[in-house]
């Protein structure tokens, strides 16, 4: 059998014929209410001439984007300006690896389609050009970072920097307040027809957290690999409203609540020489129930919830593959119900939410949590009480997805680590009452 390294070798693209310059050095600068830094020390792959930054080029008008990452083309102000560029791309071409890049309106988008105009960060390699009038068509294949960087290390970290800011980023899902990160922002309507009428009226996820990544380039690819989420800690609720005028309800509920962020919304932008980098987050929810009322009923029910996580993140190295950092979870689910009148229903609710970290091109950290609940309500106004009681489950999963090349698994054997669960418990829920609401309805 060839040997591994051997056959990583023969597997690499085709890189430079020549080394670039060594780039060492911090960057720190403030967004979101969060002061950044990236310290680096890496040698290039290439040289800085042969990475053409397209806000630099002389008569630019605008830039286009293909879906597939093959075709960029660059309108220049004259037929000239377009042959000019056409021809140093060629020319260099011929020498040496070229590289096209660019961010914010010099950029595409992450994941092009037909609809999606934002303009994040370019990477591509050159393959080719061409000009016709006053535009520039340039055949292009998406660069990796590792044909770019031959070897080195890129750290990134965000922290506190005043008082009154946040003491974690919030990373949130429906949050009313992105610095407290730990209230609902809107009701969502769930399900209205006739005599029914279902509302979501305290859903949300707030995710706090210390995001980072430390990367080390070997060989044109990555040797080791850390990065994801510490200190992490959730507030989060799912509280039902039910507004019923029936006997003997079934109501069953599977819908996508939110999707917050993604690449058409980056947090960061930086670069290390010309080589551009790029951060961004994505959060997701969705609400899955069936509940069941034997009257009718007009109350809501549900819980709030607070889980104390920790460290969450993974590491992968070249000898010995993944393994994840993780610190020991605390949970606290507590019911909350209010009812006006006679009322009996079971049910079963869960809200699954998952956020990302997204670092371009590197690798996609996500956690996913998914609290699920059955409860029982029982309202009467003989004891003008209304009571919830039941039980819980919390699942936490963690996945991460490498986008760059590994050194040894240039076949991306190991590109991909779970979702793999590290926490779930399952207990009964605190029975919880309180008086009757002297509404006829909850709003």
């Amino acid at each position: 059998m060839m040997p591994s390294v051997i056959l990583s070798l023969l597997l690499l693209p085709a890189l430079a014929s020549s080394i670039g310059p060594r780039k060492k050095g911090s960057l720190t600068f403030r967004s979101a209410n969060r002061v950044h830094t990236v310290v680096y020390d890496i040698e290039q792959a290439v040289a800085d001439d042969n990475i053409l930054d397209l806000e630099h080029t002389e008569g630019l008008q605008d830039i286009k984007c293909d879906v597939d990452g093959s075709i960029l083309q660059v309108q220049l102000t004259s037929g000239q300006f377009a042959e000019n560029f056409k021809d140093v791309l060629n020319s260099k071409i011929q020498q040496d690896s070229v590289f096209v890049v660019g961010k914010k309106e010099y950029g595409c988008p992450i994941a092009p389609s037909v609809n999606d105009t934002s303009r994040q960060i370019l990477l591509r390699r050159v393959i080719g050009a061409s000009a016709d009038g006053d535009i520039t068509t340039i055949r292009t294949t998406t660069a990796r970072y590792g044909e770019l960087i031959k070897e080195g290390q890129v750290k990134y970290a965000s922290q506190q920097t005043k008082a009154e800011d946040p003491l974690h980023a919030c990373l949130g899902i429906n949050v009313a307040d992105p610095t407290s990160c730990n209230s609902a922002g809107s009701s969502i309507p769930i399900f209205q027809k006739g005599p029914i009428d279902v509302s979501c009226d305290n859903c949300f996820a707030g995710f706090h957290t210390d995001i980072f990544f430390d990367i080390e380039f070997k060989f044109f690819g990555i040797r080791n690999f850390s990065g994801g989420f510490r200190n992490m800690a959730v507030d989060s609720a799912m509280d039902i409203a039910l507004n019923v005028d029936a006997e003997k309800t079934f109501i069953a509920i599977d819908k996508d609540l939110f999707r917050v962020g993604g690449a058409d919304h980056p947090v960061v932008h930086f670069n290390i020489g010309p080589i551009p980098f790029m951060i961004w987050f994505e959060g997701t929810s969705e609400l899955k129930a069936g509940v069941s009322c034997a009257l009718s009923a007009v109350a809501s029910a549900g819980v709030s919830m607070k889980h104390n996580i920790g460290d969450n993140y993974l590491q992968w190295d070249a000898e010995s593959g993944w393994s994840h950092v993780k610190s020991n979870v605390t949970t606290t689910f507590t019911p909350m119900t209010v009812g006006t009148a006679d009322v009996h229903c079971d049910g079963d609710i869960s809200m699954p939410a998952t956020v990302s970290m997204h670092a371009n091109s590197i690798f996609t950290a996500s956690t996913i949590v998914t609290p699920q609940i059955h409860a029982t309500v029982d309202a009467s106004i003989a004891t003008k009480k209304i009571c919830e009681s039941g039980s819980f489950e919390l699942d936490i999963s963690s996945q991460a997805v490498m986008h760059a090349n590994l050194i040894g698994k240039w076949v991306t054997v190991d590109a991909t680590w779970g979702p793999y669960s590290f926490f779930d418990l399952t207990a009964d829920l605190p029975t919880v009452c309180v008086p009757l609401a002297e509404s006829e309805i909850i709003v």
